[in-house]
């Protein structure tokens, strides 16, 4: 069962799953955090050119989206 998605750390709306499909690759599904009320989105820094900056799983996408400034060791 997936993790449930915190509010909006920006205005404090509900957060939703995004899927979509690249044009030019049918066969990749983009997967992505974002809010319904103020359209910010989450997505994963690229580390090559080629690289979709989606993720391959909700669960991923959930975990970034939950991550905060106060849950990360500094």
């Amino acid at each position: 069962m997936t993790e449930k998605l915190k509010p909006c750390p920006f205005c404090g709306g509900k957060a939703n799953i995004g899927y979509g499909r690249i044009k030019s690759h049918e066969a990749i599904v983009t997967i992505t955090a974002l809010c319904s009320n103020c359209h910010i989105g989450i997505f994963k820094y690229r580390t090559q050119e080629n690289e979709w900056n989606t993720f391959q799983t909700e669960e991923e996408a959930i975990e970034a989206w939950n991550r905060r400034a106060e849950n990360v060791d500094a």
